[in-house]
């Protein structure tokens, strides 16, 4: 038989690294595209014209890679970097695989909820991006990855929520406070948090490979959360939980970063519900009685 290649960037990221053993499992030959070797990955390439060496066909490429979007303010420089590390990539990825008559049977890249900008609206698929930086990025990293069906690939995008897991992901700021009993409250709290349990992330991957879905998908969980309940939730096995409010003018030093934390969108997985995903952790309560938290 012979081999399925799977082709993955961003292979070092929070998803990239559990997706990885998941396709080995599936039967894929993974093809980590990275800067150093990794030992998970069975074949680590630094160009995408070094695909050409190892097969002229790839049955999957999962385009995942990206600077982290959160963690340090936009300055110009960072904005740059952050479109080149996304739109960049995708566009020399799409491009080398083209130039060397590479074909592929199923391009998914990712992008984000943050694609919606701040809203109150319930944000499906089919609504317009938002006009903030954060939603242009997304909208011109989708552009680029549209640009994938030249290899004759169904296009799939991803836009994802607040990833919870065990380490890292949007948990890992508040697991300090939360065992100091502490109870975070952004701004007035009433903004939306539409988070994903890891695990339904790479379920719901594996079920758009398997149904050969193209178009785009918010992998979100169907029950988000405002901010100051998920913070409540957080909390509701502490023995004690001290609210402790952090008003809008603290966040203002990260400059525009700071929508990434006092505003928000309600996510509505619609596309995934409509082909007959379920959900193992459909609210907040499931997925944090199943994760080390706050361990």
């Amino acid at each position: 038989m012979s081999k399925r290649y799977a082709l993955v960037t961003g292979a070092s990221g929070l998803l990239g690294t559990q997706l990885i053993p998941v396709l080995k499992n599936r039967g894929y030959t993974v093809i980590g595209l990275a800067h150093q070797h990794r030992p998970d990955t069975d074949v680590v390439i630094n160009d995408p014209a070094e695909v050409a060496d190892i097969s002229q066909h790839l049955h999957l490429v999962v385009n995942l890679a990206g600077l982290p979007i959160m963690g340090r303010p936009w300055t110009r420089g960072y904005k740059s970097r952050l479109r080149e590390s996304r739109i960049g990539l995708t566009e020399h990825l799409i491009g080398a695989l083209h130039q060397q008559g590479i074909t592929c049977d199923h391009f998914i890249s990712g992008s984000a909820i943050g694609y919606y900008g701040a809203t109150e609206e319930d944000c499906h698929e089919d609504q317009p991006a938002g006009d903030d930086f954060s939603a242009r990025l997304c909208a011109d990293w989708e552009q680029a990855a549209k640009t994938a069906e030249k290899l004759g690939a169904i296009v799939t995008i991803v836009r994802t929520g607040l990833v919870l897991s065990k380490t890292g992901g949007f948990l890992e700021p508040f697991r300090l406070p939360t065992r100091c009993g502490m109870r975070m409250v952004f701004g007035d709290g009433q903004q939306w948090l539409s988070w994903i349990d890891y695990r339904d992330w790479l379920c719901a991957l594996e079920f758009i490979i398997e149904k050969h879905a193209r178009g785009t998908f918010n992998l979100t969980a169907p029950e988000p959360e405002r901010q100051a309940g998920f913070s409540k939730t957080l909390v509701a096995n502490r023995p004690v939980a001290i609210p402790i409010p952090l008003p809008r003018f603290v966040f203002y030093p990260l400059g525009e970063m700071k929508t990434l934390l006092i505003d928000g969108q309600k996510a509505a997985p619609s596309h995934l519900l409509k082909l007959g995903y379920e959900f193992q952790y459909p609210t907040l309560n499931a997925s944090l009685a199943d994760l080390p938290f706050p361990a």
